[in-house]
């Protein structure tokens, strides 16, 4: 979380921010935090399973 608060305050990232109109037409940020994934891997997901970490590879 450090990195993102340091990039939150940076001069250059507070400027695009003001600017961001003028290269996308909007945003949306999601910050979140995983602490389990499970499942029967079925299906590759984002967040594999703690027992098979190499689903996404």
């Amino acid at each position: 979380m450090y990195g993102l608060k340091a990039l939150g305050t940076h001069p250059s990232h507070i400027e695009a921010k003001q600017k961001y109109a003028q290269w996308y037409n909007g945003y949306h940020v999601v910050i979140s935090e995983v602490i389990k994934s499970y499942g029967d891997s079925a299906f590759q997901h984002l967040t594999p399973n703690h027992r098979d970490a190499s689903a996404l590879k």
